[in-house]
Parts: C-alpha cells; sequence; structure tokens
C-alpha cells in the first residue's frame, strides 16, 4: 500500500492508496523535485521492461506506459483527495522528461510509502 500526504498542506491527508506502478512513479518524482527524469528511469524504477525494440519504438513505448501508470494513479487520487489530484497535475510534467516542480517559496513537506 502507498500512502502520499504532506504536513497538513491538504485536507484529509495522508492518503492510502493501494500499491500500483503509478504510485511508485509519483512517490519518486515528488522525492526528486526539479530534476528531469527519463521515462526509461521511471519504467525502470517501477521494474517494467521492454524488449526487442528499435531505439526509436522503445523510447515511445516507454514514454506511453510510465504515462498510462502515472494517470491511472492519478486518477486514484482524485478518488481520495480532489485537491492533491490538482496540485500533483499541475506540478508535475510529463513527456520524454519528467519533473516536479513544487513551489520553491512554499515547499511541503511530503509523506510518501
Amino acid at each position: 500500500m502507498h500512502t502520499i500526504g504532506s504536513d497538513n498542506t491538504f485536507s484529509g491527508s495522508p492518503n492510502y492508496i493501494g500499491y500500483t506502478k503509478g504510485m511508485g512513479i509519483i512517490q519518486y518524482l515528488l522525492m526528486r523535485p526539479f530534476e528531469k527524469i527519463k521515462s526509461s528511469d521511471l519504467l525502470e524504477y517501477i521494474g517494467g521492461k521492454i524488449l526487442l525494440l528499435s531505439d526509436k519504438e522503445k523510447e515511445e513505448n516507454e514514454r506511453v506506459r510510465v504515462k498510462r501508470d502515472y494517470d491511472y494513479a492519478l486518477n486514484k487520487i482524485y478518488e481520495k483527495n480532489e485537491e492533491l489530484f490538482r496540485y500533483l497535475k499541475n506540478k508535475i510534467n510529463s513527456g520524454k522528461l519528467w519533473k516536479y516542480s513544487p513551489d520553491a517559496d512554499n515547499p511541503i513537506k511530503w509523506l510518501v510509502e
């Protein structure tokens, strides 16, 4: 089970959500603010593998798989806490490179397990 929450920044925090690969992705990003992270690194972190594809196909497949898992987890968060969902949707950039960009002037102490 994954726990995601903060230091009372979001109402109803923490939120308990069953394990999903997407929650692993979100956890990884929250613990590395402002870092640009490749989809391939996120896929490796959650234990995904891409085999027998050209480099271009592999990169696109990695991006699509990570985005799918992330979107699934984000929807699970929405069911538990719409405020947290909106925050993550606005602060996590997806694509070939992923990045969590929190407000530098208002840091959040995350609780992720």
